[in-house]
């Protein structure tokens, strides 16, 4: 009987732990870092003047999708961010 509450209490601390604790931690939002595309950032680059807000993969709304893009934003959906 001894055996078996100590077994499981090994099993708990040293293996249950240990990947509750992976889970936790590799749970980032991967999704910003890739959202954000460096090459194709041109911030001197000629936008069109209309107001067609976009939301970016990175939570900003952009005054529309050139402007998105010129900041090396990956994806975006219209309207503005919430």
């Amino acid at each position: 009987m001894f055996g078996r509450v100590f077994f499981r209490s090994i099993l708990v601390n040293y293996l249950t732990t240990p990947l509750l604790l992976m889970l936790i931690f590799s749970c980032t939002d991967d999704q910003s870092i890739e959202c954000i595309n460096e090459r194709k950032i041109d911030l001197d680059a000629s936008c069109y003047e209309v107001y067609a807000p976009v939301c970016g993969c990175d939570g900003k709304t952009y005054d529309n999708d050139c402007y998105a893009e010129t900041n090396g934003v990956t994806e975006w959906l219209e309207g503005e961010c919430e």
